[in-house]
């Protein structure tokens, strides 16, 4: 598990390799985000003068990460996003009824199976980011 200090010797680790090389952190871009962690430890964080702040939730890759840590919360969003696709498809269905069904078939196949392989590679991305985490 990660730990505190751990991170600590990170950041410093971050810091000197900065001003070796006449770096700066962007301050706006640069957050934390503690998964299952204790109430003090999303105190902010301070580095050269600057307070690295704590957020609840990250999307990386299109995969969206919550500081609960857990993966439900993550297919929530894809089966939110893959919803609102199938609606979209009903619609223009509907809109479109005298078309051909194979026509139908043909454009609902490609974003079902995209869908879903996006489904996997954020779950695979979730694991990959966790890993480098722990």
């Amino acid at each position: 598990m990660a730990t505190c200090a751990r991170l600590m010797e990170k950041l410093r680790t971050l810091e000197s390799f900065c001003e070796q090389y006449g770096m700066l952190m962007n301050q706006k871009k640069t957050k934390l985000m503690v998964i299952n962690g204790q109430k003090e430890d999303r105190l902010p964080i301070e580095l050269t003068g600057s307070a690295i702040g704590h957020i609840t939730h990250y999307v990386y890759l299109g995969a969206h990460f919550t500081e609960d840590g857990k993966m439900a919360s993550m297919t929530k969003h894809q089966l939110e996003a893959c919803r609102k696709h199938v609606n979209k498809f009903a619609a223009f269905a509907q809109k479109n009824s005298n078309m051909p069904f194979t026509f139908k078939h043909k454009m609902a196949q490609p974003r079902t199976a995209d869908r879903l392989t996006k489904l996997n590679v954020a779950k695979q991305c979730a694991a990959r980011l966790l890993n480098l985490i722990i």
